[in-house]
């Protein structure tokens, strides 16, 4: 949901995330993840490994409104080694 937020409420994410790090501990730059951010909204999807469960993967995706609103999201998630990454932008939808 963080990518579909407006140019305010982004800056005030930006500036909160300071020392923050990945479930398996990895810093979170916020440059690289301003960016990531800006990839999820350009392509409809967001892919996660073990950012918030170490051995968790998942694919989610906005419900957008008509007035390009997003409050909701969905979800698919499961073990990692399980996950295929790969596959999942063969099977996104343009």
């Amino acid at each position: 949901l963080a990518a579909y937020l407006d140019e305010d409420d982004l800056a005030t994410l930006m500036a909160d995330v300071g020392d923050a790090t990945r479930a398996d501990g990895e810093h979170i730059d916020p440059a690289e993840l301003l960016a990531e951010l800006r990839l999820i909204r350009e392509r409809g999807y967001a892919v996660a490994v073990n950012e918030r469960v170490v051995g968790a993967a998942s694919v989610s995706a906005p419900v957008v409104a008509r007035d390009g609103s997003c409050d909701t999201a969905v979800q698919v998630a499961g073990h990692a080694p399980d996950f295929d990454v790969d596959a999942v932008e063969q099977l996104s939808v343009d």
